[in-house]
């Protein structure tokens, strides 16, 4: 009974537990915009779809003192791109029943609209096809520019084992 009553309230749009995403607070058991976080929401996604990376973003952060979520004087690398990654600024998210696995999606008041949210997705997509491509080598290879995988397109590369040869006397 517990958990049906746990998916009504999710389909009536109710707040599940936990801290709410930055930018939102509860009230009512439903998630409201709080303004002074909501618009630091929308310059991240701004300045982040417009080429700005998430080091800057932090240092801008860090700079005008604003105060991530868990406390702390700075930002995080990684609570930026946790932040760039959630659904729920475009004004959705999706809850999942652990037992029985149906998902609902769940309506919640817009922060960033939805061409935003498309460009940062974008961005990121081109991040990771560009991150594929960085060849590390550390040693020239005649072929390193040219040799890629026939099947998924990511380059290919080769390495470099030193002999380790010791006499042993």
């Amino acid at each position: 009974r517990s958990r049906l009553g746990k998916i009504a309230r999710v389909r009536q749009g109710r707040w599940q537990g936990g801290p709410p995403p930055y930018g939102y607070a509860i009230k009512d058991k439903r998630l409201v915009v709080t303004e002074d976080e909501a618009k630091w929401v929308k310059r991240i996604f701004t300045a982040y779809t417009k080429g700005t990376s998430t080091k800057d973003i932090k240092a801008e952060l860090d700079r005008n003192g604003v105060v991530p979520r868990r406390g702390g004087n700075s930002w995080s690398l990684g609570s930026i791109q946790a932040l760039l990654r959630n659904s729920h600024y475009g004004g959705s998210y999706t809850w999942t029943d652990k037992k029985s696995g149906e998902s609902i999606a769940v309506q919640c008041p817009t922060i960033v609209s939805a061409e935003t949210l498309k460009a940062a997705k974008q961005r990121k997509v081109q991040i990771r096809k560009r991150k594929g491509q960085i060849n590390r080598t550390k040693r020239f290879y005649l072929l390193r520019d040219f040799l890629f995988c026939g099947h998924c397109g990511n380059p290919m590369g080769a390495r470099w084992k030193e002999r380790k040869t010791t006499q042993r006397g």
